[in-house]
């Protein structure tokens, strides 16, 4: 039988685990963020290298100050860098209907290119059956009729499908350039803030700011190729991911310990009090067994006044 003292010891321990769970989990984010970092710097740097508009946020984010319009900025008639990444958040959206647009254009046109393939099959089938029943000669040319019929009516309804086709194409393709024309933007600006800033001073501002840190003048010269690149920032994201979910698992880990502890500390509380209770009802009835015998004569029968 467990005791208070034991279940008060365990839940010391699992706090305890506790504690260093969410230590080990504070040293993985900090590991997540470099990495996020390097592979966010490297890809503003790479030209052919994709990135999101919430990406461009985040490395906004890492330099720790306002994205307010700087007197240059308003001669020049440039708005702030926040500004551009709300452009090409816009953008992203409005590619991904059309993307959706034309999704659902090519499975229209994929169902009825089936349809037109059945029918073909029918028509097919339906001139086998004219040649092999000779009695039901009329019958199978009226078949034939119907299903050519068919497969001219779908073939109307493809043709009456391509424009819309050739506009979506068009839509999509002026989409894709606009939001390609405001990544380039975004990039061109955020290279001028890592560039304004100054690339990594000392170890305390690479703390300070994870992402703006990251940029580093001497790297630059050291990116190489494109493909290079490209094969370096789909390493890091692979690294990325798989450093989040170590958060993740160390941030599960340390909430189970402690709702065990706190399970534990209540469980022994209980059985104290329970002690405690139990030690209280043995005191009240020695008082009361001495007390009996202290009016009883030596034969235990009550005392006379």
């Amino acid at each position: 039988q467990i005791d208070a003292v034991e279940l008060e010891e365990k839940s010391e321990e699992l706090r305890l685990r506790a504690d260093e769970a969410r230590a080990e989990s504070l040293e993985v984010l900090e590991r997540l963020s470099a990495v996020k970092a390097e592979r966010l710097q490297l890809t503003f740097h790479t030209s052919s290298a994709e990135f999101t508009s919430t990406e461009a946020l985040q490395f906004l984010d890492g330099f720790n100050e306002l994205d307010e319009q700087t007197l240059l900025e308003r001669m020049t008639f440039r708005h702030p860098i926040t500004n551009d990444i709300e452009a090409f958040s816009a953008a992203e959206l409005d590619l991904g209907q059309k993307e959706n647009e034309k999704l659902e254009l090519d499975r229209e046109v994929e169902a009825r290119k089936d349809a037109l393939e059945e029918a073909e099959h029918q028509a097919q089938f339906a001139l086998m059956e004219e040649k092999r029943i000779l009695q039901m000669l009329e019958a199978a040319r009226q078949n034939v009729a119907d299903t050519q019929q068919m497969v001219a009516e779908f073939q109307l309804s493809i043709n009456s499908l391509k424009p819309s086709v050739r506009i979506a194409e068009q839509n999509l393709a002026k989409a894709k350039s606009i939001m390609k024309r405001k990544r380039d933007v975004v990039r061109k600006a955020l290279k001028r803030k890592g560039e304004k800033d100054g690339m990594a001073s000392n170890e305390n501002s690479r703390r300070e700011r994870p992402f703006g840190s990251a940029f580093r003048r001497s790297s630059m010269s050291e990116l190489g190729f494109e493909q290079r690149n490209l094969e370096k920032i789909a390493t890091l994201r692979n690294v990325e991911s798989q450093v989040e979910g170590d958060f993740l698992r160390l941030v599960e880990l340390t909430s189970k310990l402690v709702s065990r502890s706190e399970t534990l500390r209540i469980r022994s509380e209980e059985l104290i009090g329970r002690n405690n209770m139990i030690s209280d009802r043995d005191m009240y009835d020695e008082q009361e067994i001495f007390a009996s015998y202290e009016s009883s004569d030596a034969y235990g029968q009550p005392m006379q006044p």
